[in-house]
């Protein structure tokens, strides 16, 4: 899926249990930073297919930042829980929607990378359930329903419980923003979700994320019998 609508599904996350705003941030990197392999970009073209989706999606990587943050969180547990969560949501968007046109191969996803598969070149050698034979477009409308829904939790957030990933920027700017954002809504602000609430976004988050996981693990079983079929 697009950068953006990572970074809206990781700043949902970093929302769902009372944190402070250096444990949101550090959550929210946690949906983002798998995205900094695709910077080959800036290079050339050959280096940005070679490396996006390989360097950084991978369960090594998200360990490697999950180690990060329960050494910099004070409120290690939540912070770690939600790290991981946080990055695996990364993956199965990645691996369930960003793929090109219908005709062209799925993008990889090596999970076990650089444990199991290897780079030679730029041809990928590894498990066949690397690339999910499910995959959709990136353009296609799954992803168009996944942005506005979390376009549309970022709205709730905002107006809710007065911020937005402004402030990661300035509070200054964030809380005008928002001030803003109620005057459109005419909602009132709260330090935090009420009871019922919290409730029910917790249980909606996590089913939400079990689904997503779950659809992957079936798509890779998909791909795997299909390949031993073939």
């Amino acid at each position: 899926m697009a950068p953006g609508t990572h970074a809206l599904i990781g700043w949902w996350t970093a929302n769902v249990v009372p944190l402070t705003r250096r444990a949101r941030l550090l959550v929210f990197l946690g949906g983002v930073l798998p995205d900094l392999d695709g910077l080959g970009l800036l290079f050339s073209d050959e280096a940005y297919l070679t490396y996006h989706h390989l360097l950084l999606h991978n369960v090594f990587a998200c360990l490697g930042w999950t180690a990060l943050v329960a050494l910099a969180a004070t409120d290690r547990l939540r912070c770690v829980v939600l790290c991981l969560l946080n990055w695996h949501l990364h993956l199965a968007c990645d691996y369930l929607g960003s793929r090109g046109p219908w005709d062209t191969p799925p993008w990889i996803l090596p999970y076990f990378y650089p444990l199991i598969g290897i780079q030679e070149g730029t041809h990928f050698v590894g498990p066949a359930w690397y690339w999910n034979q499910w995959q959709w477009p990136l353009d296609a409308w799954p992803n168009t329903l996944v942005t506005l829904g979390g376009f549309a939790g970022w709205v709730y957030i905002a107006v809710r419980l007065d911020r937005t990933w402004f402030e990661f920027v300035s509070l200054r700017m964030d809380a005008e923003f928002c001030r803003v954002m109620r005057k459109w809504f005419g909602a009132r602000a709260t330090a935090t979700w009420s009871e019922r609430e919290g409730k029910l976004i917790r249980k909606s988050y996590l089913v939400v994320t079990i689904a997503a996981l779950f659809a992957c693990v079936v798509a890779a079983a998909h791909s795997s019998l299909l390949t031993e079929v073939r």
